[in-house]
C-alpha cells in the first residue's frame, strides 16, 4: 500500500498466489502438459490442457491489466505533483522576485513627485532676510 494523500491509497502490486493461482492454477496447468506430453496423449493436449491454458493465459492477462491500471493513478499523480509544485514555484517567484524595470521606473517617479512637491514649496513660502525680520 502507498499513500498519495490524506484520502489516496494505493496498492501497487498484485500477490502471487492472486496472479497464479486465483481461478486456474498455472503451475498444475503446466504440469499437466508436462505430464501429458511425456506419456504422449494428445487427444488431452488438444481438449482439455490447451483451454485451461487459454483461462491461464486470460488469468495473467487480466493482471497485467490491473497493474497497468494502478500505474496509470500512480503517474497521473506524478504529473499532478509535478504540475502543482511548478504553479507553486511560479507563485513564489512572482511574489519574492521584483521585476527590475518596473521597480526602477516607480522609483524614478516618486522621486520625481518628491523633487516636484519642494519646488512648489520653495515657491509658495519664499521666505526673504525681510519677512524673517517682520
Amino acid at each position: 500500500q502507498v499513500r498519495f494523500s490524506e484520502e489516496t491509497t494505493l496498492s501497487v502490486n498484485r500477490p502471487g498466489d492472486e496472479v497464479y493461482l486465483s481461478d486456474v492454477d498455472i503451475f498444475a496447468v503446466l504440469i499437466g502438459i508436462r505430464d501429458d506430453m511425456r506419456a504422449s496423449v494428445q487427444v488431452s493436449l488438444g481438449d482439455t490442457r490447451l483451454g485451461e491454458l487459454e483461462m491461464a493465459q486470460q488469468q495473467i492477462l487480466e493482471s497485467v491489466a490491473k497493474i497497468g491500471a494502478v500505474q496509470n493513478r500512480v503517474d497521473q499523480v506524478i504529473n499532478s505533483s509535478e504540475d502543482r509544485v511548478l504553479n507553486l514555484r511560479e507563485q513564489l517567484s512572482d511574489r519574492i522576485d521584483a521585476d527590475y524595470a518596473d521597480t526602477v521606473l516607480n522609483f524614478n517617479v516618486q522621486q520625481n513627485l518628491y523633487n516636484s512637491a519642494l519646488n512648489a514649496s520653495a515657491r509658495i513660502l519664499q521666505n526673504s532676510l525681510l519677512d524673517f525680520v517682520r
